[in-house]
């Protein structure tokens, strides 16, 4: 068995010892522009013959900021006994945004390097927030093919030489359509409305007070000294949700620059100068001046409301409507009797105020006395009848004298 054992382990390095007839090879693929410039992340695949006839396989790398891929690959085709099927060329493909070129490399060429051109150019795009600052992970999507910026907030890409190209650059909720000519400039910046925002609480009267504010699962406290801050915010609508005091508030709104000013409401409308009258026979008028007081107050949720009980009589309800500015009024059918009422004023923030009063009818009938003409001698009268005396005097005169 020892024998047996020694013999196959000297057959196997016998056959190890054999030396196969082998190439291999290094090369350095360049994708290159129009322009001659190097284009990045173009796909480049290197097919060759692997391990026998007939059969090829490929290798696919992307090219590096100098627009180079490097490559390595082995032929492992014996040679020997097989120099008929045996290639000594391979063939290179760079691609990029749907352009494609070829060319084909041989084993025995003295220069490893390889250019591919491809009828396209670079462009630059600079992508900074609202301060000019770089913006990492932006991406600019163009013929199916995503770039995105790096560190420095730039963008390479390759498009189509002496056309303008659509293409959109965004980061997380932002997009901003472009149109680009790579052949009119060499580079673009654009800048996202990307803010660090501040969330100031204030309340109705415009003074600073202390809350929460809590956006996506992100809640921070704002203080009369120091606002809520919400670093790089990158949403050009946001909803935000919002506690002072114990009272919420549900915000949505665009957001335009670096500060968001939010107003609580705390205090009620104000109902003031309620004035009663008695209004045609047995009616009573009621008149207030209702406002919601304060700067940035939430204003009126709707006209107050008058709720009276007549005698003892059930209770109701009626919307007060506008007499003049800030002044409301509503009647009541008193019947000539007692009267008890309220009136009832909300915000748009949910704080309602009260008024109470009461009206005592007077009970006294409204009479009615008809009018009649009275005698009345204006002195144009009295000249007239004066004059027509006189007259009849001077006639009766002239006839006695020539009787």
């Amino acid at each position: 068995m020892a024998r047996v054992g020694m013999g196959a382990a000297f057959v196997f390095m016998l056959l190890a010892s054999v030396a196969f007839a082998y190439w291999s090879e290094k090369i350095d693929v360049y994708a290159i522009g129009s322009d001659g410039k190097a284009l990045k992340n173009a796909t480049v695949d290197v097919v060759y013959q692997s391990t026998k006839c007939g059969d090829h396989v490929g290798i696919s790398k992307q090219t590096d900021g100098l627009g180079v891929a490097h490559f390595e690959f082995v032929n492992t085709v014996d040679e020997t006994f097989n120099p008929a099927c045996v290639e000594h060329s391979y063939t290179m493909t760079a691609s990029l945004v749907g352009f494609s070129n070829s060319t084909i490399g041989f084993l025995n060429n003295s220069d490893k390097k390889y250019f591919i051109r491809l009828p396209l150019l670079q462009e630059v795009i600079t992508v900074v927030d609202s301060s000019s600052r770089p913006v990492s992970g932006a991406s600019a999507a163009f013929a199916g093919t995503m770039f995105s910026s790096d560190a420095s907030g730039t963008i390479y890409l390759s498009l189509p030489s002496g056309t303008a190209s659509d293409m959109a650059v965004s980061y997380r909720g932002i997009v901003r359509a472009l149109k680009v000519n790579p052949s009119d400039s060499a580079s673009i910046t654009v800048t996202l409305p990307i803010y660090d925002l501040q969330v100031r609480l204030f309340d109705e009267f415009g003074r600073r007070i202390n809350g929460t504010v809590e956006f996506g699962g992100d809640s921070q406290p704002s203080t009369s000294t120091a606002p809520a801050l919400f670093p790089r915010f990158a949403e050009e609508s946001a909803g935000f949700s919002v506690i002072a005091s114990g009272k919420q508030k549900i915000i949505n709104t665009t957001i335009t620059s670096d500060t968001l000013d939010i107003y609580f409401d705390f205090a009620a409308p104000s109902i003031r100068d309620v004035r009663t009258a008695p209004y045609g026979r047995d009616s009573v008028q009621v008149t207030a001046a209702v406002a919601d007081d304060g700067t940035y107050a939430s204003g009126l949720a709707s006209n107050p409301t008058l709720g009276y009980a007549v005698a003892d009589g059930g209770y109701t309800e009626v919307k007060m409507y506008p007499a003049s500015a800030n002044t409301f009024e509503a009647t009541v059918p008193a019947g000539g009797q007692n009267v008890s009422f309220s009136i009832i004023a909300s915000d748009k923030q949910s704080n309602v105020n009260r008024y109470e009063g009461t009206y005592s009818f007077s009970g006294s009938a409204v009479v009615e006395v008809e009018e009649k003409p009275s005698l009345h001698i204006s002195p144009l009268h009295l000249i007239g009848v004066f004059v027509f005396i006189l007259v009849v005097v001077f006639i009766y005169q002239k006839i006695k004298e020539q009787a």
